[in-house]
Order: C-alpha cells, then structure tokens, then sequence
C-alpha cells in the first residue's frame, strides 16, 4: 500500500521526545475549531457522511516480535466490529450494534454492559475520531500549545460525554492528529498517513504502553463503501458459542468475494474449483469453530515448512446456512471471508 512519504525519521525524532516539549503562544483558534480543522484535514465533514461502511486490516508488531492481524469493520455509525487473529494467541472478537455489544472468546460470548466501554466502542464506530467527537457531543478543551523537535502542535483535552478524557495533539501545518495521550498514560503516535477515496488516515501507529514497550500497527487493507453484510455485526448470545456442525461437509460459495469459485468440503478434504482451477487441502478441525487448512505446495518434494502452505481459519459469526470468518496464512497474512452453504 503507497503510504504519503512523511519523514519517518522526522516522527520518530518526535516519538523519542515526546516528554521533551515546549509551550508556546498560541493563536486564537479555538478547541473546536482545531478539531473542524483536522476534520477538514482528513477529507471533511460532507465527505464523511457519504461514507457509510469501511473496513480495514491492520498488522500489529509487539515489542516481544508477535505478529497479530486486526480486522475491523464499521457501518451506518453505530456499528463496529474488530476481531484479532495471531498463529500464537487466542482470537477474540468485539461487535458492537447500536448500543448493545459483547466479547467472544474462544467458545464463550459475555455481554459488555460497562459504560465506558461502550461509549468507546460507539465512537469507533465512526470513520474518524475526531469527525465522533462533534458528532456525539464530546467537550473539547484548548490546552497550552506544546512544541516539539519538529513539530510546533495545538494540543485539545477531550471529554467524553461520560467524562473519560484524552490529550490530543494536532500538527499546526497540516491540521493532522499526530499523538493521543489516554488515560492509563499509554499514548499512541501517528507516524505515517494514507489517502483513499479523498479521505486520510493514519496508516502507521506506535503505541507505547506505561513501561515504554512499543507495539507498531501497520494499515495493510483499506476498503470504503463495500456491500458491507450486516451479519457482521450480530451481537451473540451470551454462554456457549459453538459454530454448528453443518459447516464441516458441504458445497460452499464465497460472499461478496471469488465470485465462480466452490468449495466442496469432506471430513478431511477441502476442495476448491474455480474455472479449470483445483486446488486441494486437507482440512482438521481444532474446535468447533477453528480449522486449518494445509497442503504441500509441491507434492514431489518433502514436507518442509518451506513446502506446507496453511491458513488458520476462526468462526466468527452465522446465520441460518451462512458463516463469517476471519483468517490468517503461513505468509503471515490476514483477512476476512463469508461462506454461503449451498448444497
């Protein structure tokens, strides 16, 4: 993905100083017109209403070397989904529909009802947080302008309606939000952006924990405006949460993806046709909600791990003979895919 080539040593000269700063003298913006003006930085209010559905993939790196994909999607501004998929940790998924939200973990789902939590989860339904904090009323507070290395900033405390504050740091030049400051001291630095469908976004985020650990995020897919399947955002029911065992035999097609292409599903067999096109793995079942997919890209040569191409697929939702998924390769790429069983 072509990323706006901003100096990356320039922002991490930021992100090691971002204790070493400077008041200065302000001008007479006011708070909410600094916000109005990263709003129109980011593409603008006219364009971010006619923008009803987005999703996104965002690799993240930890400072241990992890490896995590996050899918996240959002629709109509009042729903929001983000699920996380590792080869090393449990998967947890977060939908959030109009007020109502839980969390599914491995087979369990459990009511989020904490009011914190889920005045969150309602602004990250929106496209941009800042474009949220308008929308939904957020008190904005101009703090003293600080002033970095390489960055003269204006600098707004936002309250949300429930009182949870955040320090937010805005760029004078280009009106863009350049670092977040939360309330458990961990802070996030917004060090590179991308523009798609006239709208920016941060395309490269530190985040920085209260011992200094770094967690890079890295935007690898971005997608406006898609026929976005409302099943997505399901909120279930909380207890046990097991996929139902149809989904293991059968003739599938693809949703809103791979249009042609079917997949013919056995015990321990998984083929997929598309065309002239055959490619055959061997599906195992870990739970009722995992599967792995794998199969030896050359079948002449040994099983190396050079030679075994897989994908760990999770269950994340379903309705009647549909089921929505989330997945990540051997190639440490990750994704979303939906499932129609037709025969």
């Amino acid at each position: 993905m072509p990323l706006n080539k901003r100096s990356a040593l320039t922002i991490a000269l930021l992100f090691i100083a971002y204790t070493c700063f400077t008041q200065t003298a302000g001008d007479s913006l006011t708070a909410a017109q600094i916000i109005q003006k990263a709003i129109d930085s980011a593409g603008g209010e006219k364009l971010f209403e006619q923008i009803k559905n987005v999703e996104s993939i965002t690799q993240m790196v930890t400072a241990k070397g992890d490896t995590l994909y996050f899918a996240v999607k959002k629709m109509n501004f009042n729903k929001y989904y983000v699920s996380t998929m590792s080869l090393g940790y449990v998967n947890t998924t977060t939908v959030y529909n109009n007020g109502a939200a839980a969390l599914e973990k491995d087979t369990l789902a459990q009511d989020l009802r904490d009011s914190f939590e889920l005045e969150d989860l309602n602004l990250s339904s929106y496209i941009s947080n800042n474009y949220g904090f308008k929308k939904l009323g957020y008190k904005l507070d101009r703090q003293p302008d600080q002033k970095f290395k390489n960055f003269d900033c204006y600098c707004v405390l936002v309250t949300s309606p429930l009182g949870k504050a955040t320090l937010n740091y805005y760029d004078k030049k280009t009106g863009n939000e350049i670092m977040v400051i939360f309330p458990n001291e961990t802070r996030s630095v917004f060090i590179n952006f991308y523009k798609s469908n006239g709208i920016t976004c941060p395309s490269q985020i530190l985040m920085v924990d209260k011992t200094g650990a770094v967690t890079t995020s890295t935007l690898k897919k971005l997608i406006y405006d898609v026929n976005m399947d409302s099943n997505w955002f399901a909120v279930p029911t909380p207890g046990k949460y097991i996929a139902p065992q149809t989904f293991r035999k059968g003739t599938f097609k693809y949703l809103n993806s791979n249009d042609g292409a079917t997949i013919v599903r056995q015990q321990n067999l998984q083929l997929e046709i598309n065309g002239e096109s055959k490619t055959e793995f061997k599906i195992e079942w870990l739970t009722d909600k995992d599967y792995l997919l794998y199969r030896l890209k050359n079948p002449a040569s040994p099983p190396t791990n050079e030679n075994i191409e897989y994908l760990k697929v999770r269950i994340i939702s379903w309705a009647n003979n549909k089921y929505y998924c989330q997945y990540i390769t051997s190639g440490n790429i990750g994704g979303t895919c939906a499932f129609e069983k037709i025969e």
